[in-house]
């Protein structure tokens, strides 16, 4: 009898070791201004977000949002604390944490009176990058990142 129950405490505990949760694959977000864009990839043609933001939001950690070419308006807004006071900042997208922001060649963030084009806010948002957005008409900075670290801007 012995001998069945430690066969069964050692079944029971590789089991409880092999149950670890394995990683999630990252997944592309497409991003396109219309519900079909002409002349694009496949991928813009049938993309599931018409909304920067609204991508960014559904991305989880590790995924890439993937913007197709064409003009793109919207905001999104954090509560910044400041030399004891509360600034909203507006932006045309806000990214809160590490995700990989890219641009198609022409992927434009119209950020016409937003104080930026891009935000990148929070702790969370360390180690994203954005590569390949232009963002044009920020009151302030084309991209800002602030309150995070190891962030890459490129293109």
């Amino acid at each position: 009898m012995p001998a069945a129950v430690l066969i069964g405490t050692v079944f029971a505990s590789a089991g409880a070791a092999g149950a670890a949760t394995p990683a999630r694959a990252t997944k592309t977000l497409w991003v396109a201004p219309t519900a079909k864009v002409k002349g694009e990839s496949v991928a813009c043609s049938t993309a599931k977000y018409h909304a920067i933001n609204t991508a960014i939001k559904a991305a989880a950690v590790g995924d890439t949002v993937k913007v197709c070419p064409g003009t793109y308006t919207g905001s999104a807004s954090v509560k910044v604390q400041s030399q004891g006071k509360t600034i909203t900042i507006t932006s045309g997208a806000l990214i809160e944490k590490k995700i990989n922001l890219v641009g198609m060649p022409g992927a434009i963030i119209n950020a016409k009176g937003l104080v930026n084009g891009v935000t990148l806010y929070s702790p969370g948002a360390a180690g994203a990058t954005v590569n390949g957005i232009t963002a044009e008409g920020a009151i302030g900075e084309g991209i800002l990142a602030a309150g995070t670290t190891g962030i890459t801007i490129e293109n």
